[in-house]
């Protein structure tokens, strides 16, 4: 039972994701929202994809926006990930980045940082979306 509420979690996880990437979004290869530093904002999904492979699943929702909390809880975040963040292990290099910009009827403005992570069993890619107030508005692990 408790593999099926993982997996409904993780599937609802990825649903929100596609859901948030397409309800009148536009990503192809814009410049990050006015304001937003790239440097600290890909700083900022770094320590986010640190926390998460270290099981700090408490602090990454502290940083999450409105609209994520209503959404995911840091207990159902948990449930969602942990399975797999024990397998892969901690982040312990990154790979590679990129940050480009995002715009959302709903959410606004926002950057999409993805991350490929080597870890300390695998490679992990995590796409982070942080909005202009520098919260968390979307998260992928794969």
């Amino acid at each position: 039972m408790r593999n099926k509420t993982v997996v409904h979690l993780l599937s609802y996880l990825c649903l929100l994701l596609v859901a948030f990437a397409f309800s009148g979004c536009s990503l192809s290869g814009a410049p990050i929202p006015e304001g937003m530093d790239s440097e600290s904002t890909i700083a900022m999904a770094q320590d986010i994809a640190v926390s998460l492979s270290k099981g700090e699943y408490d602090a990454v929702a502290e940083q999450f926006s409105d609209e994520m909390k209503a959404q995911l809880s840091a207990q159902s975040l948990q449930d969602a990930l942990s399975k797999e963040i024990n397998k892969r292990g901690e982040v312990t290099k990154f790979l590679s980045h990129s940050i480009r910009g995002g715009l959302d009827d709903e959410a606004g403005e926002y950057a999409v940082v993805v991350l490929v992570c080597k870890c300390e069993n695998s490679t992990s890619t995590f796409t982070i979306s942080i909005d202009t107030d520098m919260k968390i508005c979307g998260l992928y692990m794969k």
